[in-house]
């Protein structure tokens, strides 16, 4: 021991102190990048894995982006589609309508017809089952 304060009290103190303050960064940047414990391999192979998976959430989620897009398309696509439907539905519903309306007028006509023309009438509409 008396050996080491010896070399100490030898020495100039500000070429130790110069030493030392040289020394200290060099370590602590030796210890930083290659000294690495057990526990920051297992975090950095962790996180290597995490941004593996984060990598591919990413793909799937473009993917699905994606699908999202034409999905809406379609969409767009088929409520035309359904609207059109709609506008000759209702069309129909019209032209019903005055039919109906056609119709319920002959029937109220019917009354008015006496015997002799119903039969001339269903005669003519249904010649070929009188006939037999």
């Amino acid at each position: 021991m008396s050996w080491t304060s010896n070399i100490f009290c030898k020495a100039n103190r500000k070429f130790l102190l110069d030493v030392i303050i040289i020394a200290i960064p060099i370590i602590l940047i030796y210890i930083y990048f290659n000294l690495k414990t057990g526990d920051t391999k297992e975090t950095f192979n962790q996180n290597k894995h995490i941004e593996e998976k984060i990598d591919s959430v990413k793909v799937y989620n473009e993917f699905i982006s994606e699908k999202i897009v034409k999905l809406e398309e379609n969409k767009q696509i088929y409520n035309d589609i359904i609207n059109k439907n709609n506008e000759l539905i209702n069309e129909n519903n019209k032209e019903l309508s005055k039919l109906k309306r056609a119709y319920n007028d002959k029937i109220k006509t019917v009354s008015n017809y006496n015997v002799a023309q119903l039969d001339s009438f269903f005669t003519k509409r249904y010649k070929e089952y009188y006939n037999r």
